[in-house]
C-alpha cells in the first residue's frame, strides 16, 4: 500500500511543483486529505520529509473522515489564508492535496 499511496502522491506534487515553478522549500502550508484511512506516519509528514520543506512549515493532516474531509481540508486552507494575509504575497504558499482513492481499481 506504501508504495501505491507514495506513487499518487509524489506523482501529483512533482506534477503541481513542476507546473507552477515553486519550489518545495518555499512552501507555508501544507493540508494533505485522505478521507478514506488514516496511515503511519501521516501523509504529510511523508510529504514533508520527501521533498524536505522547511522546518517551519504548516503542516497538516486530515485522514479516515470521508467525504466531507475534502470540504473540510478547503475550509482550512481558506482560514490559514486569511489568517496570513498580512503576509507578502507569496510568503506562505500554500499545497493541498486530496487522496480520494490510492488503490488500483479492479
Amino acid at each position: 500500500m506504501r508504495g501505491v499511496t507514495q506513487l499518487a502522491i509524489f506523482g501529483a506534487v512533482d506534477e503541481l511543483l513542476a507546473k507552477t515553478r515553486v519550489e518545495a522549500r518555499d512552501i507555508g502550508i501544507l493540508v494533505v486529505n485522505c478521507g478514506l484511512f488514516c496511515v503511519t506516519p501521516s501523509l504529510s509528514s511523508i510529504v514533508v520529509n520527501r521533498y524536505k520543506m522547511k522546518e517551519g512549515v504548516m503542516s497538516y493532516n486530515l485522514s479516515g473522515m470521508g467525504c466531507t474531509a475534502g470540504l473540510l481540508a478547503i475550509n482550512l486552507a481558506k482560514h490559514l489564508l486569511q489568517a496570513l494575509q498580512d503576509k507578502p504575497p507569496l510568503s506562505q504558499p500554500l499545497l493541498l492535496r486530496e487522496a480520494r482513492r490510492l488503490t488500483p481499481v479492479s
